[in-house]
This record gives structure tokens, sequence and C-alpha cells, in this order.
């Protein structure tokens, strides 16, 4: 079982994620310094730290992605897998953060033989993301797997892949994932994830 986010947010989120393409250059403010007297440090009238100074707290480039979510429920069309998931991975933490480029979104999948780390980077919409998977970026310990049918952890595995688009709702702190064409995991069904903020 080769593990995908969207493959799980890749499809993902198999993360299996409101603004799209890269900040902008600078701000809305006159200054490229900190001169709003708030105790962050952008230039905007918010005490948050956004990336863009744009007088938003709404996570820049990851729109209400922003933050680290627990994966809870995972299914393939009429079919809940979550069981048979959390048997094989216990913990699915996927972590979005607004970068350069985009959202930098990192998935963690662990169990106790296998902590696998991979790397995305996601172009976030109103409702929609999509991207490139930038592939595994860590195995512990090395080829290490999470069942016994589960090819090994190699790093860069999946790298330069396209995660597909997929369209997702956050509501309190619960956000839903959904992929009508995820491939792998699901196959020809739709892939619906939810994740907890954590």
């Amino acid at each position: 079982m080769r593990r995908n986010p969207v493959d799980m947010f890749g499809i993902l989120l198999t993360f299996a994620l409101a603004l799209a393409g890269c900040p902008g250059a600078d701000d809305d403010d006159t200054s490229s310094d900190d001169d709003d007297a708030t105790a962050d440090g952008d230039d905007d009238a918010t005490g948050d730290d956004d990336t863009g100074d744009d007088d938003t707290t709404d996570g820049g480039t990851c729109g209400a992605l922003v933050g680290a979510w627990q994966l809870t429920r995972f299914e393939c069309g009429e079919y809940d897998i979550t069981d048979d998931w959390l048997a094989a991975i216990p913990s699915t933490v996927l972590e979005a953060s607004a970068g350069v480029d985009g959202c930098d979104v990192v998935l963690t999948n662990a169990s106790d033989s296998c902590v696998e780390v991979k790397q995305f980077l996601y172009e976030v919409g109103e409702d929609t993301m999509s991207g490139e998977d930038l592939g595994i970026i860590s195995c512990t310990p090395d080829a290490c797997t999470f069942t016994e049918e589960d090819a090994p952890c190699v790093v860069g595995e999946g790298a330069g892949e396209s995660t597909g688009e997929g369209t997702f709702v956050v509501t309190g702190d619960t956000l839903t994932f959904t992929n009508e064409n995820p491939g792998d995991i699901c196959g020809k069904f739709t892939l619906v994830q939810t994740w907890e903020r954590i």
C-alpha cells in the first residue's frame, strides 16, 4: 500500500486544500518595514504575522488550511476505510503554512514501525487546492513499512507528480477534503477525508 494523502491529500491530502498562486511582493501599506505598532513582524494592522501583510488573518497562500490537522475519517465512495487506515497508520497529520511559492504542506504518516514524511506545494483557491507532490522527505527508520505488504518507504518517491485538484470545506475546526478523481488508494471512487484541527 503506497501512502498518498491526497495519496493522502494527493489525493489529499492521496491532504488526497483562500488565494491562488504566490504571495505579493510587498503589502497594502506604503512602507516595507513594520511600522504599524502591532506586536507581529509584518506591516499591517492585524496582530498575526501573516505572509503577504494584507491585513488578514487567513493564513496567506494557505487560506483556511493554515495550521495542523489530524485525519479522523477516510472514505472511498460509499466505503468507510477509516478503521483499516488507522490500523496500519494510527496517525496522519497535515501541517499547512504559507510559503514563498504557495502553500507548503507537510504530511506525516506514523505508526510504531514507521514514520513517513511527505511534502507538497499547493495553490489554494476559495474552496479548491491543486499542486505538486515534492515527494517523501524522510523515512524513520530507513526503508520502513506500515504493513508486511507495504512497499518500503523511499526518500524522493513521488517527487514531481501532480496532486490533481480537490475541493475542501472548513467548518470551525473541521476540514473536509474531496477528490472526485483520486486514483491510487480510492481508485475510481470519490475520496472524502475528514480532518480535525490540532
